[in-house]
């Protein structure tokens, strides 16, 4: 994003990952923090606060599952699993687009993950649903191409509240999220991760 001297507000739709939001705010991003799936009320927060927004990052995601099978786990985390990962991040774009629009230079985050990306080896409830928020990624960026930039970041295996015992420095995301928002805003539709693109299959 070019530096116009003010403070860029964004909306972190998140679950368990605060570190990303954190580095955005000391990088100086006024942020609003939001772990509801209330996207009326959050849309009726920023217009009566801001006005406008600069930036949204659906970083919410979940995986209650992680080593069962996809027809062994219950319907109820099959759709909890969805309705986090991939409904979510879309009612809640979906409701403040007409806030982005306001903005000079709107941007969009979509959480993915390298286990979304679309291979032979693709399996588990969480994998397909972070292959979903991939394709929602790739639609919204076609759909919204020359007014709103939409990409996909994938911050690798880091400590949340997701995984505690993760390797990976929530801070280091929060780098490669700013990273992604320094790119020319035509950059739109990629996955991208480590200050590199990813193509969405292998």
């Amino acid at each position: 994003m070019t530096d116009t001297g003010k403070t860029l507000k964004f909306v972190d739709l998140f679950a368990g990952c605060g570190g990303l939001s954190l580095g955005l705010e000391r990088a100086g991003f006024e942020p609003v923090f939001v772990n509801e799936l209330d996207n009326d009320a959050i849309a009726t927060w920023v217009t009566e606060n801001w006005g406008e927004l600069d930036i949204l990052i659906n970083n919410a995601g979940i995986s209650p599952a992680p080593s069962e099978k996809i027809t062994n786990i219950s319907d109820e985390i099959f759709e909890e699993t969805f309705r986090v990962n991939v409904f979510g991040p879309y009612f809640c774009t979906k409701r403040l687009v007409p806030l982005l629009l306001k903005s000079e230079d709107p941007r969009v985050i979509n959480v993915g993950s390298t286990m979304g990306i679309m291979s032979s080896d693709l399996r588990g409830v969480y994998s397909v649903s972070k292959t979903a928020l991939h394709s929602l990624t790739i639609a919204m960026a076609n759909e919204f191409m020359g007014s709103i930039s939409v990409n996909a970041l994938s911050p690798g295996w880091v400590k949340t509240d997701m995984a505690p015992s993760a390797p990976g420095d929530p801070r280091k995301s929060a780098e490669a999220a700013i990273w992604v928002l320094s790119q020319p805003s035509n950059v739109t539709g990629k996955l991208l991760r480590f200050q590199a693109e990813l193509g969405w299959s292998s």
